[in-house]
């Protein structure tokens, strides 16, 4: 092999190096929350984790709403796994905010199970400035949001 095939075979490799990198860039920035399971009877603790799919950041904005008669938000309500700031009182919708480039699971979120029945914690995301947002460059480049949704049964199963 001489040298022009192997810095031709080196050029093709660092140019499907970037293309491949590329992709992985453009793939949707995905905000999630994750329960640890989705059912649970009355009385029980869920834990949810606030999940962030992205390549780069530099804060995230994460605002929780929940329906009051079947989940109650604990106190303390969310264990941060980086720099955070929480948006006033614990109350409903519950803000917090990620500061800098923090990707992969930002915090655990804590509710208690009041009442049967099914609900959803929802990341509200209405393209505003006050919804959840993830911040590059000045932009919200938030595209998709996952909520949890919970079954609530009464301590028997039933």
């Amino acid at each position: 092999m001489n040298k022009k095939t192997i810095a031709g075979v080196g050029g093709a490799l660092i140019i499907a190096y970037g293309a491949i990198t590329l992709t992985a860039q453009v793939a949707p920035v995905t905000l999630s929350l994750i329960p640890d399971r989705t059912t649970y009877q009355v009385g029980q603790n869920l834990t949810v984790k606030v999940d962030l799919q992205a390549t780069s950041t530099v804060g995230t904005d994460v605002v929780v709403e929940f329906d009051p008669e079947y989940l109650e938000l604990n106190t303390p309500p969310l264990l941060p796994t980086t720099n955070y700031i929480l948006g006033g009182e614990i109350d409903n919708p519950f803000r917090f905010s990620i500061i800098g480039n923090k990707t992969g699971t930002l915090a655990t979120m804590y509710f208690k199970a009041l009442k049967t029945g099914t609900t959803t914690i929802h990341l509200l995301n209405t393209a505003s400035s006050t919804d959840s947002n993830v911040a590059l460059n000045g932009e919200d480049i938030l595209e998709v949001t996952n909520d949890a949704n919970i079954t609530i049964t009464n301590k028997t199963g039933k």
